[in-house]
């Protein structure tokens, strides 16, 4: 574990938005979407033929952000899923894989602890030389993959895989993490990623159709002292509520009162101006709705600020693009004649030399 401040749950409430449950169509599906990478069995068998050239008899698999471990244990669970990866290791029975998992860690506690993957299913293949674990570990500027590898006593890594994960990772985070995957990779390894830049760190997407205005859980110091995109957010991420459904069970005044809150919060941060706020809260009061139906008024208001929000979001993802995208020429420059591939708009591919 290394020393210093410990950081859990540092992807603020992903799983409530980002399925959990990629399994390997999916992850494939995304891999390919760009560049043509092959199958997740091609990848292996790729990799265990260059393991055996190199005079070894296991290779490394490594997932980023790997959730509920749906991807690897589904290649437990399907012989057809992992056919040519099998039939290799039928011909070199002193040949094993092991594949390893890091998923956000939910608190301080749980940083390192490990979780077994096993098939599911009444009639699973014999994975006697497959060994797959989930481990919980948070990466940040002061925990990195580093860590884990050396906790699970892992020389190198043959192949990293990683499916929208690093989207969620800032700019200082995702850069040291892609350095340790080429610093730990055996020749001839490979990295395949999907998603680095697709959203903000630390920012929940909205729920399309549906909005609220309880901003309840955003600090009143945050509100004070903090100009940054982060004031946006609480803790936990919470959003501006987004359900005004339930007027019988709803506090109006209070609710005006919190919406008014997150409205200055949006020109803290430059979302909006106070001149363009100003107008808006006008126009309110010449709402027909705010004296016969002030529940839908207050509504209508809402969505003119979930507007605000993804305007800003979206201009926050391009700035965030922009940097990891130098980021990664700074990568492939520094290490030509190190690594070898190619990023898009979405994927990342290199191999170790």
């Amino acid at each position: 574990m290394p020393s210093g401040h410990r950081i859990a749950s540092g992807y603020h409430g992903v799983e409530r938005v980002q399925s959990q449950n990629r399994g390997i169509k999916e992850c494939q599906d995304f891999w390919n979407s760009e560049i043509k990478v092959g199958s997740f069995d091609d990848l292996i068998l790729a990799q265990l033929e260059n393991a055996k050239k190199q005079g070894r008899k296991s290779v490394a698999i490594l997932d980023i952000g790997s959730g509920k471990g749906n991807l690897f244990q589904e290649f437990l669970s399907d012989v057809q899923a992992g056919s040519k990866s099998r039939a290799f290791l039928e011909r070199n029975s002193d040949f094993n894989i092991e594949m390893l998992g890091i998923t956000d860690a939910k608190s301080v506690d749980e940083l390192l602890t490990e979780q077994e993957i096993v098939a599911k299913g009444d009639s699973t293949p014999d994975n006697s030389q497959i060994k797959a674990k989930n481990i919980e570990y948070t990466l940040s500027s002061n925990q990195g993959i580093e860590d884990v590898l050396k906790a699970q006593k892992i020389e190198g890594i043959d192949l990293c895989v990683s499916t929208v994960a690093l989207t969620y990772l800032g700019p200082n985070v995702f850069e040291n993490t892609l350095k340790d995957v080429i610093k730990n990779l055996h020749s001839g390894g490979q990295m395949v990623a999907y998603e680095y830049a697709g959203t903000t760190p630390g920012i929940i997407e909205p729920v399309v159709g549906e909005r609220s205005l309880d901003i309840r859980d955003i600090s009143d110091e945050s509100l004070r002292y903090s100009s940054s995109l982060k004031a946006t957010l609480s803790e936990k991420a919470t959003r501006f509520g987004r359900i005004v459904s339930m007027p019988g069970e709803l506090n109006i005044d209070d609710e005006e009162k919190q919406l008014e809150r997150a409205e200055d919060l949006m020109v803290s941060v430059g979302a909006i101006t106070a001149d363009a706020l100003e107008k808006r809260r006008k126009a309110f009061l010449y709402d027909p709705n705010r004296e016969t139906n002030r529940v839908r008024a207050l509504d209508n208001r809402a969505l003119e600020l979930v507007n605000d929000e993804k305007a800003l979001m979206e201009h926050h993802i391009l700035k965030l693009r922009q940097i990891k995208e130098q980021q990664l020429l700074a990568l492939f420059a520094f290490h030509k004649g190190q690594i070898e591939g190619e990023f898009k708009k979405s994927t990342i591919r290199f191999r170790k030399i």
